[in-house]
């Protein structure tokens, strides 16, 4: 699939990756022991070191089905880098007073703000609640290293305990991307061992299959090569490499899922693969 640059064609390429913030290259070693459990509910420090924005207290109702919190005045709020899984089955939450912390600076094109939420009553982080509980998964797009820490181990506990929709679902094989593609628009993990990484001018590709137009891809914008680099992620250097992927299946020549983010990808074979 797509095999140095071949099969895809600017058409079918990724849309460029939203500018990310300045990323350790700690951010590449996020994986989590088999078996971590998470203690802390609390909000790490260093998540709002470098922000400037006051945390402000709101009463707001939520979340709902999409994973959005409401106030009194119709205004929506939404935690960063979380998707939430089927909510529909869960009660929602009466109004309840919160702290919210702004991280996006403006309105997303759903006009909701973005950003950290905390009880205001113990102070524990919802993002991490939802997440422990498998009621949400991480999809890396804002929050800094030391923010998606605690997530990632998190949700890796939770998968592993079975709890919430993990109860359902598992890491998909890309070596089945039949499976894959039945679950378009739906956040998932994918790993497998990645066999080529081709690239065209505005697209990387990495291909798990020699089929372009029915094997598994992952896709990045071309322009964020230097980004990835910076956080420690050299994509040419991937060829061959065993890795998990998390983002949303799409489906354009084979089932894909595109990547803005280097923290959605996990190598797996850096001790040997891991499951």
């Amino acid at each position: 699939m797509n095999m140095h640059g071949s099969g895809r064609d600017a058409a079918g390429s990724a849309t460029a990756a939203p500018t990310m913030p300045c990323l350790a290259a700690v951010l590449f070693l996020l994986a989590v022991p088999a078996g971590a459990e998470v203690a802390e509910t609390s909000l790490p420090a260093a998540c709002t070191a470098d922000r400037v924005a006051p945390f402000e207290d709101r009463r707001l109702a939520g979340p709902d089905m999409r994973g959005d919190f409401t106030d009194a005045q119709g205004h929506l709020f939404t935690q960063a880098d979380l998707v939430p899984f089927d909510t529909t089955a869960q009660p929602a939450m009466p109004a309840h007073d919160l702290r919210f912390h702004d991280i996006a600076g403006r309105p997303d094109r759903w006009n909701r703000r973005t950003g950290l939420l905390l009880d205001a009553g113990d102070g524990a982080w919802l993002a991490l609640d939802e997440v422990a509980s498998g009621r949400a998964g991480v999809l890396p797009a804002r929050l800094s290293p030391a923010c998606l820490a605690p997530l990632l181990a998190a949700e890796e506990t939770a998968r592993r305990a079975g709890r919430g929709a993990w109860a359902d679902h598992r890491v998909l094989k890309a070596s089945e991307p039949d499976t894959i593609t039945r679950l378009t628009g739906r956040f998932s993990l994918v790993e497998g061992r990645v066999l080529g990484v081709g690239e065209t001018r505005s697209t990387l590709y990495l291909n798990f299959g020699y089929r372009w137009r029915d094997d598994f891809t992952v896709t990045i914008s071309a322009s964020s090569r230097e980004e990835f680099a910076a956080a420690g992620l050299d994509v040419a250097a991937l060829e061959g490499a065993a890795i998990r992927v998390r983002g949303i299946v799409q489906t354009r020549d084979g089932p894909l899922i595109k990547v803005s983010h280097p923290a959605q990808i996990e190598r797996l074979d850096k001790d040997g693969m891991r499951r």
